[in-house]
């Protein structure tokens, strides 16, 4: 883990998230995760893993095979999904940093591990898609759970993006009802420039707590503390708090709210997309630091406080 999240972790937070990608590919190599993960583990913190099963960001327009995978066929790509997860599973476990929540795949609204495991978007999916997707998911599954001995406890995690779409939601997940896909989680993204207002937040967390049952959490947010690097995307309109520091804290206090607010005591946190995403000199960083909860210097925006 970056060491800005475990200076968070200090500061009240307490969850901390990796990010994989394939085993063998540069900076994604299994070895790099090691120390890291300890570091959660010693601040104290909860480590959440995210496989991205890629050789760069997955994201709901772009899960990229990871180049030594291209080739395959599902049955193939099926095995080595499994057998790569297993293998990473082990090694933490084996370095006593064992995570405490899997995510199988990042935002997969339309699949993972394209073309091989892609969704077609609602009305254009087809039976065979959701099966290939499915089945994939659940080699990942199976290779979590492949590396852990009765005792171990990791809760499994499923990322839709759209935290303020109940309708795509309820589409995504009644598929994973319908296809036996086994988890323990919900994750959503709520980015209100991508996502709309809280109010829809709110909404698609009260239905799809009542629906499936399972503890959710907003497992990606962020919002301006500053101008500059955000302006660009799609909407504005439901960015109603100040872009400003307070304003920042603001929206963190709200999405938690909200999250806590879940129905039949279903919620399980909110995480801050990249919070040390500080502007490094001749480097490209996510939105100009702007999204960060450090500012510049790497002085912790008031924020942090909001993860207490």
């Amino acid at each position: 883990m970056r060491r800005g999240s475990c200076l968070a972790a200090r500061c009240g937070a307490h969850a901390n998230v990796r990010r994989r990608g394939h085993l063998g590919v540069g900076a994604n190599r299994a070895g790099r995760w090691r120390v890291p993960a300890k570091r959660v583990k010693n601040a104290g913190a909860k480590l959440l893993l995210d496989f991205h099963y890629s050789d760069t960001w997955a994201d709901p327009g772009r899960q990229t095979t990871p180049a030594a995978w291209t080739n395959l066929g599902f049955d193939s790509l099926a095995r080595v999904v499994e057998a790569y997860t297993a293998h990473v599973i082990a090694q933490l476990k084996h370095e006593g940093t064992l995570p405490d929540i899997v995510q199988v795949g990042n935002e997969i609204d339309h699949g993972m591990l394209w073309p091989v495991g892609a969704i077609g978007v609602v009305g254009a999916d087809t039976l065979l898609e959701w099966e290939h997707f499915t089945g994939l998911i659940k080699a990942g599954i199976r290779g979590v759970r492949d590396a852990l001995a009765p005792n171990d406890s990791v809760r499994i995690m499923l990322h839709y993006s759209g935290g303020g779409n109940l309708a795509g939601t309820r589409w995504f997940f009644d598929h994973m009802s319908r296809y036996g896909v086994p988890y323990d989680l919900i994750g959503l993204s709520y980015y209100p420039w991508w996502h709309g207002t809280l109010g829809d937040l709110r909404a698609n967390l009260a239905a799809t707590a009542d629906r499936y049952g399972v503890d959710l959490m907003v497992v990606e947010t962020a919002y301006p503390w500053r101008a500059g690097g955000w302006e660009g995307f799609a909407n504005t309109a439901a960015m109603t708090w100040p872009i400003s520091r307070a304003g920042q804290a603001t929206f963190l206090h709200d999405v938690r709210t909200a999250v806590v607010a879940t129905p039949h005591e279903h919620a399980a946190g909110v995480v801050w997309w990249y919070p040390e995403a500080i502007p490094v000199p001749g480097l490209y960083v996510w939105a100009g630091g702007s999204l960060a909860l450090f500012d510049s210097t790497g002085n912790a925006l008031p924020a942090l406080d909001a993860m207490r």
